[in-house]
């Protein structure tokens, strides 16, 4: 696995100004230092404190790409500097964006092009990882702005993040997520991501505002703001669900998927239902390893919930769960079991 970035997401062909910040930008993209970690972070921690926008925002691209992949096991070997990456991310987010620029000679034989608004690009996305509810504000402001089909979606799942949790959910924020999903000039992926931004707010005023679009025009918006009830609130809005499903009788391309999915979390087993599995200690190993490692997919299990989960995780718990006394919170001191093993892989 490429743990490391090679070419900056947003500022491929962009060459730094400065000699030494091209040079720290040269040890970050190259493969053959992906075990010299003092080195690397010396280099990440030259760009990022540099006050120069396009080398911060490639720090940001660096940390972004490394944050990614631990959903794959591995912990980021950026994750000491998470509170300076916040930040930087909100200093560029509160400075207008970027101007779009063409490079001015050819790079391995193409020629590329920094769209405009690459810094707000580069700051939500890494800010997706570390974001706090009050910045909501920001990430609204930027989206405001930016008709740059990237930075929108940054600035999406940006969003979903910080409303993840935020209760109330930030006004700005949820109208101009609201005027996304609604806006039949955008993107389909673009107002569906929107939807799920909505949907991870917590409490009954973001619930309603995607029971709304259950109701919209467009059928296939009523079957995302679906979608995100069957994997948000299916528990609280079952009926609903069944009968958007049961309107629509498609099959394959990207309706029949959605529909399919809708069907499935219908007739799969309830949190509740596959939690009193993981408890019921008269259960067989491998029963109690099934429901374990479904309820690990999930975003929560009943009154316990599963953060920070990723494929090694789930597979440690579903050694846990063989066990014939798991427990709930065995779960979760696998979990944090796996986070200090992932952390001792990546010493300082």
């Amino acid at each position: 696995m490429q743990l490391f970035l090679t070419r900056p997401i947003h500022w491929e062909g962009h060459r730094l100004a400065d000699p030494k910040l091209e040079a720290a930008h040269d040890v970050l993209r190259n493969p053959a230092h992906d075990a010299a970690y003092p080195e690397r972070d010396q280099a990440f921690l030259a760009l990022l404190r540099s006050g120069h926008v396009p080398a911060v925002a490639i720090a940001l691209d660096h940390y972004h790409h490394a944050e990614a992949l631990t959903r794959h096991g591995p912990s980021s070997p950026y994750g000491a500097h998470d509170d300076e990456v916040r930040e930087r991310a909100r200093e560029l987010l509160a400075r207008p964006p970027f101007p779009a620029e063409d490079q001015a000679e050819d790079v391995g034989g193409f020629r590329f092009r920094v769209s405009a608004g690459a810094s707000h690009a580069s700051a939500m996305w890494a800010l997706m990882h570390v974001v706090e509810a009050s910045d909501a504000e920001l990430i609204a402001g930027a989206l405001e702005i930016s008709d740059d089909p990237e930075t929108r979606q940054a600035g999406l799942w940006a969003a979903e993040s910080a409303l993840a949790g935020a209760e109330p959910p930030d006004r700005r924020l949820m109208d101009v997520l609201r005027a996304i999903a609604g806006d039949e000039r955008a993107e389909k992926d673009e107002r569906g991501n929107a939807l799920d931004a909505i949907g991870a707010a917590p409490g009954t005023e973001a619930v309603a505002v995607v029971v709304g679009f259950t109701e919209h025009a467009d059928p296939w918006i009523r079957l995302k703001a679906g979608e995100v009830l069957a994997h948000r609130h299916l528990a609280t809005h079952r009926e609903l669900v069944q009968r958007l499903a049961d309107s629509w009788d498609v099959r394959g391309g990207e309706p029949g998927r959605r529909l399919e999915y809708l069907r499935e979390r219908l007739a799969a087993p309830a949190d509740a239902d596959l939690l009193a599995v993981v408890r019921d200690r008269g259960a067989g190993g491998e029963d109690r390893a099934e429901a374990l490692s479904e309820l690990s997919r999930r975003d929560g299990s009943g009154d316990v919930h599963l953060p920070g989960v990723t494929l090694e995780v789930v597979a440690r718990a579903r050694m846990i769960a063989a066990r014939s006394s798991v427990t709930p919170e065995d779960v979760l001191q696998a979990i944090a079991e796996s986070r200090e093993a992932r952390e001792r892989s990546f010493p300082e």
